[in-house]
């Protein structure tokens, strides 16, 4: 687990010292002071031995995830600052968003979209896992298929999640009860 150098914690502190100061009755200065002293005083005893903590803010500390939040979000203003503009890829007449695909001729039908890389595998029906876990398996991809995805696309949809489970050894008449059960309750 990375640790969170001394310095870097208190040039946030420091960054958002207008946001602190609202809160706060001490001077800037006299608060950096007590930061510092907090973050350098660590100690700790293991085996009877007492030893001091030489880099990173106090693990279990209170103050510790604070000053994580705030470099944190330093460091992801700096990232996304960086970070060229988002570009839509788009495959044949189809615009891929999160879980569907919009055509785009004359209307606004959408089917599930699955990523190039997707493998179809599954919680295997064999494994050691409760029924309800796999029950839900078949309730999140029916979930999925009606609701994300138009009425001409459903029968599609159905024939290709029936196909993942039973290549996920999920038995046949475990696929149908669980998915009209299902059905019934959309």
């Amino acid at each position: 687990m990375p640790n969170i150098p001394m310095d870097m914690a208190i040039d946030c502190i420091n960054e958002k010292w207008t946001y602190i100061s609202n809160n706060c009755d001490i001077s800037q200065i006299e608060f950096i002071k007590a930061i510092t002293f907090i973050l350098d005083s660590t100690y700790f005893t293991f085996d009877n031995i007492i030893y001091k903590q030489n880099f990173g803010t106090p693990m279990g500390s209170p103050l510790s995830p604070i000053v994580a939040d705030l470099v944190m979000r330093r460091l992801e203003r700096t990232a996304l600052m960086l970070y060229k503009s988002y570009k839509f890829n788009r495959n044949n007449i189809k615009v891929a968003y999160y879980s569907s695909n919009k055509l785009r001729k004359y209307t606004d039908s959408g089917d599930l979209y699955r990523k190039p890389t997707f493998s179809g595998r599954f919680l295997n029906f064999l494994s050691n896992h409760p029924i309800s876990q796999k029950r839900g398996v078949i309730y999140s991809l029916v979930d999925r298929a009606f609701l994300l995805s138009d009425v001409v696309f459903h029968e599609k949809n159905l024939i290709l999640i029936i196909n993942i489970l039973l290549d996920n050894d999920y038995p046949l008449s475990f696929i149908f009860d669980t998915i009209n059960q299902r059905i019934k309750l959309l």
